[in-house]
């Protein structure tokens, strides 16, 4: 099963700091189709989904895919937040990551 953290329990600032320092390293891949890839080629070592995405329906690929390759997923606020963190002029309604946040990193509240 995968590990899910919400919103709520994630410090979103510092999350954001270290999708910075990390895409500055490796490719981010952006958008439900790169983010979808990277799942399932087993590139994904963590997942961010836009709360406010609309309708939510079009993820449930993503999470399924998460959930059945055991890659955690990380709730985030706002899919413009996420956009600029990853790099892009415009939202984001998911992001993957090829390397996993630091346990160090304290992301939680």
């Amino acid at each position: 099963m995968s590990q899910m953290l919400k919103t709520a329990a994630v410090n979103e600032t510092r999350l954001y700091e270290l999708v910075l320092e990390l895409s500055q390293k490796v490719r981010v891949a952006k958008g439900v189709l790169e983010t979808v890839r990277l799942i399932e080629r087993g590139r994904a070592k963590v997942v961010l989904i836009a709360l406010n995405v609309s309708p939510q329906d079009h993820l449930a690929i993503v999470e399924a895919l998460c959930e059945e390759k055991s890659v955690p997923i990380i709730f985030v606020s706002r899919k413009e937040d996420l956009g600029k963190v990853a790099g892009l002029e415009v939202s984001a309604s998911c992001i993957a990551l090829p390397l996993p946040i630091p346990v160090e990193s304290n992301i939680g509240r």
